[in-house]
């Protein structure tokens, strides 16, 4: 028995179904045609992570039959999505004392900004990977009784992997622009604080520091907007849920 067979099948039936909910996403609006954009090009990694997780699993607890590895397959399919968001949010984070330890470093030259490269890349691509899975929250159908709390779980992951991705941007443009300088004195005095900044920012919508050019309040107001569009989008999902169960009891 192939399990890779059995498993490159199962994938590619969550793909079209991936599939068909940013179609019908993009149906209901002109301005939603850029979802198959971010469904084409931010979910290669995830597929690859998947499929190596879920390989993983099967051969460490190799199943038998195939009706064991089909009874399998959703479980590991889930462990495999929570285990992916967990997985970002250590990543951000690490990305985000990576920028701290630069941003001691004021000699600014080109090494230094090449040094940048890497976690602003990382942490740019999560962020448009969580847009992306917002609009996947909202459209795809609830298809297991424990939909809403795992739409709450990865919400409360996504909600941590933006924010350290805004705080990793709020200490690199603070070190290449001085956006949070102010009279030559820096805000952040600590590491803890651009991540208090911007939790608050996305999780509270209150910022606690000061831009002092157009770029910092850009992303300022950059990490307003997606904080609300998480918080908008899962609570009218969840509402969906729980409307949806309330006239199925009536």
């Amino acid at each position: 028995m192939d399990i890779r067979v059995y498993l490159d099948h199962y994938l590619d039936g969550q793909r079209q179904q991936r599939a068909a909910v940013f179609k019908e996403a993009a149906s209901t609006s002109m301005l939603m045609h850029g979802v198959k954009f971010l469904c084409q090009h931010f979910y290669h990694l995830f597929d690859c992570y998947c499929k190596c997780y879920m390989l993983l699993r099967l051969r460490l607890h190799a199943p038998r039959t195939a009706d064991d590895v089909w009874k399998k397959m959703s479980r590991l399919y889930a462990d495999a999505i929570d285990s992916y968001h967990m997985l970002w949010v250590i990543a951000t984070l690490v990305c985000y004392l990576i920028g701290w330890q630069l941003w001691n470093i004021q000699t600014g030259t080109t090494l230094d900004w090449c040094l940048w490269i890497v976690p602003l890349f990382l942490c740019v691509y999560r962020v448009f990977e969580i847009l992306a899975a917002l609009v996947e929250i909202y459209f795809r159908p609830s298809d297991t009784k424990h939909h809403q709390f795992r739409i709450l779980l990865h919400a409360s992951m996504h909600y941590l992997a933006a924010g350290f991705a805004f705080a990793l941007f709020y200490v690199f443009t603070d070190w290449g622009f001085e956006s949070f300088t102010e009279k030559d004195e820096p805000q952040f005095g600590e590491w803890f604080e651009p991540i208090y900044y911007s939790l608050t920012t996305v999780i509270a919508f209150s910022p606690n520091g000061k831009p002092q050019d157009w770029l910092g309040k850009l992303l300022n107001l950059l990490e307003l907007i997606i904080g609300f569009m998480l918080v908008t989008f899962i609570f009218m999902n969840i509402t969906q849920i729980w409307a949806g169960s309330h006239s199925e009891r009536q």
